[in-house]
């Protein structure tokens, strides 16, 4: 199954796997393989050809690394999808924090500046945290 985004949509998804997977400072393994799994199968070869990985990957390592904070990169996003593009990206945001069985402060700080940034509404955080929870064993709050 492939989901249909616009092409915005898919350069802020790689935005958001980069920001959820590094803000612990450690790529893990597991994070590595969720994205490329999306990659692979969520985003259409002729969108892949458009929007260039890599570069936004370097782009934003380059801005991080320079001292750009998380929520800089949150409010730019916010500011170009709809709500239940946000919606899709928190989730998969608490996804890729959640993956190796292990939330840190970091990430909790990145996932509630998702949350009110992004004015993501209690019964999307409900959903998400519920099922957080179930598949991982955490206990995210």
């Amino acid at each position: 199954m492939k989901i249909f985004y616009h092409n915005s949509m898919y350069k802020e998804l790689i935005k958001i796997f980069y920001l959820s997977a590094m803000v612990d400072g450690k790529l893990h393994d597991q994070e590595m393989i969720m994205i490329n799994q999306y990659k692979d199968h969520f985003i259409p070869k002729k969108e892949l050809s458009k929007i260039n990985i890599n570069n936004i990957i370097k782009e934003m390592h380059t801005l991080v690394s320079a001292g750009m904070k998380p929520k800089y990169f949150l409010e730019q996003i916010k500011k170009k999808l709809s709500q239940n593009e946000l919606n899709s990206l928190y989730a998969l945001g608490v996804e890729t924090c959640s993956i190796n069985f292990e939330i840190v402060p970091p990430e909790n700080a990145f996932i509630s500046d998702m949350e009110i940034i992004w004015e993501i509404p209690q019964a999307v955080i409900k959903a998400v945290k519920r099922s957080i929870n179930l598949r991982y064993l955490h206990n995210i709050s």
